[in-house]
């Protein structure tokens, strides 16, 4: 049986009425969690794929499914991403998509803001432009309250092709756009920051997302700093790939909050340490610590740099100087250097810590960037 009968065999003989047909030993619940390997596991075996389905635990599934994935990135699908087929409520349709597991942001804080900023990221870093046929958005035409699956794959969706089941495409064709997928799919994979830990991977994509929406406090007059011009340095021409410097220090900087976390955690067990940054860098701190015994808080802004040279520059953002002034002696920079990413993940990295006083009389601050505005005629 070819992919194109797999699923025509599935829409046709899925139960309408779940409730009249006999779940244990049916014919189309099995072909839905054996089926997929048989149908295409010669042609993608060589790209260390995964194949499994579901018709439901016990009971009919609303939404039925076929799955392709790497199980070093989803060990089940409620997390990590994988290519999936979803079969929609009425079964008049299927989508091949691009999508991730429902069930880690389910219970978070917005959490269906989270999945689809997520989809957001890499939607825009893997998918070719323009492109016309791929969907972003799914519709599965379940309208019911007894699960929140329908909806999270929805939500998950990061690119997809529908289909309609009375008229699927031929099976070279299923086969090419699978084909098509299993490339993106191994481009996200390239791209998650750890693969040992897929939630850390998503909390740093959070991050990144959240600082590209922020509106930084530089947008406006008010709290000006008084930074003086007369420490200008001569102009340097470097040629760099921002893109790539940008992708690595981002993931330094993040690695390094994480690490310098796990010390706070390990050095204050008893207080609350909380990664503020996960939500991007509007507070102007990256952690905040709240002591056990005196609910004293303290603000941790981590700048870390790769260098074995304690002397190389770093650079604290308007918003971040505006914030250490507010907060005064509850506010801590933490200067992380001399590592890489992998040795923040060993937790094998030197840092100095520096005072709110420190950063005015230890520190000389140079501006490297000034905002432009029209002078006004009057």
């Amino acid at each position: 049986m070819d992919l194109h009968n797999l699923l025509e065999e599935i829409a046709s003989n899925y139960p309408r009425n779940k409730k009249t047909v006999p779940f244990k030993d049916n014919k189309t619940a099995h072909l839905l969690r054996h089926g997929l390997k048989d149908a295409i596991g010669t042609e993608f075996n060589k790209d260390e794929l995964s194949f499994n389905g579901s018709a439901g635990q016990s009971n009919w599934a609303t939404i039925p499914w076929l799955r392709l994935t790497n199980p070093e990135y989803s060990k089940s699908a409620q997390r990590g991403f994988y290519i999936v087929y979803l079969f929609s409520a009425d079964l008049k349709e299927v989508y091949l998509s691009l999508n991730q597991g429902w069930t880690y942001y389910k219970d978070l804080p917005n959490g269906k803001k989270q999945i689809q900023l997520v989809s957001d990221y890499f939607r825009q870093l893997i998918l070719p432009k323009p492109q016309k046929s791929i969907s972003e958005k799914i519709d599965l035409r379940y309208s019911g309250n007894k699960t929140s699956l329908p909806e999270g794959y929805e939500l998950g969706n990061i690119a997809a092709y529908h289909y309609s089941t009375d008229n699927l495409p031929n099976n070279d064709r299923l086969i090419a756009d699978l084909n098509e997928f299993v490339g993106y799919l191994k481009g996200i994979y390239g791209n998650i920051l750890d693969p040992g830990d897929l939630e850390k991977s998503i909390r740093y994509i959070l991050k990144l997302q959240s600082e590209n929406s922020f509106e930084d406090l530089t947008d406006s007059n008010e709290n000006q700093s008084n930074f003086s011009a007369k420490d200008v340095s001569k102009p340097r021409v470097r040629k760099i790939d921002y893109q790539n410097y940008y992708i690595y220090t981002s993931k330094l900087g993040f690695e390094g909050e994480e690490a310098f976390i796990r010390k706070l955690r390990t050095d204050f067990p008893n207080d609350d340490i909380q990664h503020t940054s996960d939500n991007g860098d509007g507070d102007g701190y990256d952690i905040k610590r709240i002591s056990n015994n005196s609910k004293d808080i303290t603000y941790y802004e981590i700048k870390t740099t790769g260098s074995s040279n304690k002397e190389t520059p770093f650079y604290i953002s308007r918003n971040e100087y505006i914030r250490a002034n507010e907060l005064k002696t509850n506010y801590k920079l933490v200067r992380i250097f001399d590592t890489s990413i992998e040795k923040l993940r060993n937790d094998s990295f030197q840092y100095e810590l520096y005072n709110f006083l420190d950063i005015k009389s230890k520190l000389s601050m140079v501006p490297t960037t000034y905002k432009l505005q029209i002078k006004n005629k009057n």
